[in-house]
């Protein structure tokens, strides 16, 4: 299973509470940027998203540069402080069920948790809209790569 963990793009502060913080024009433009790189990768046959306004946003603008509709997923346990190996568990299943290929787009701590959870070892730096790219196979999950924006 290929899995794409992404950190959603830079947010502002201008909101009454965390979930409800927008994208910046920069974070906007980060996204857009990493739909382009994504597509270029591959299309996953699904993806989760956090409810926060931020990370539904960023999946908005990666979105764009899909040539088809894919399965999306709202799911509560990808807020900052969700549960990796809930997400971990859940993985397992969409693979035992024949998904070959994920995208998640949430926030850190999780992010980062969620590739630890994996047994990912490196050290990666979430910087807004970092999409990490990670091969999973029944025995072990491997890092492929991660890219930055320039944006």
């Amino acid at each position: 299973m290929d899995i794409f963990i992404m950190r959603h793009g830079e947010a502002g502060f201008s909101a009454f509470n965390d979930k409800d913080r927008p994208l910046t024009a920069r974070g906007e433009e980060q996204a857009s940027e990493q739909g382009l790189w994504l597509v270029k990768q591959m299309l996953p046959e699904q993806v989760l998203v956090s409810p926060y306004l931020r990370a539904k946003q960023t999946y908005q603008y990666v979105q764009q540069h899909f040539s088809h509709s894919i399965l999306t997923e709202t799911w509560d346990n990808l807020t900052p402080h969700g549960n990796p190996e809930l997400v971990v568990d859940y993985l397992e299943t969409l693979q035992q069920q024949g998904v070959k290929s994920v995208l998640i787009v949430s926030h850190l701590p999780l992010v980062d948790e969620i590739v630890t959870a994996l047994g990912i070892r490196e050290a990666i730096a979430f910087h807004p809209a970092t999409i990490v790219h990670l091969e999973k196979t029944e025995q072990i999950t491997k890092l492929i790569e991660f890219k930055i924006p320039t944006a």
